[in-house]
């Protein structure tokens, strides 16, 4: 699709193309199927809960997509979320006193510190 949906009448653009166009659904095909699930990153989430709260008041189902739509974390973002929070565990945080915080054991080991990221000047050595 050809389609901007970074704003709100492009959301309601993707998805009045994706429900009424591609899908061919109806009001009655709505309450029949019920919830559907938008996944996708949190500007999609955003703009569809913004989306759904410009159209709380109209009557039609259609046009209320809050009524049918629940926004949901996209399956990269949930693993991306993951991995930091791993990363965030055992890795640690510089000059932390937990045990099993790999930066503590680096530190006691004597190794060079490790920099990456946005914050690394040059490239590591290894």
């Amino acid at each position: 699709m050809h389609i901007d949906e970074s704003s709100l009448e492009g959301t309601l653009g993707v998805l009045d193309k994706i429900i009424r166009v591609e899908l061919g659904l109806t009001e009655d095909n709505i309450k029949k199927h019920g919830i559907i699930l938008c996944a996708g990153d949190q500007l999609s989430k955003l703009l569809l809960d913004k989306v759904s709260a410009a159209r709380q008041d109209d009557s039609d189902l259609v046009e209320n997509v809050g009524r049918y739509t629940k926004g949901q974390d996209g399956v990269f973002h949930m693993k991306m979320a993951g991995d930091q929070m791993t990363t965030n565990e055992h890795w640690g945080q510089p000059n932390s006193k937990t045990l099993w915080s790999l930066w503590k054991v680096n530190t006691l080991l004597g190794r060079k510190v490790m920099v990456a990221g946005w914050k690394a000047k040059s490239l590591p050595p290894f």
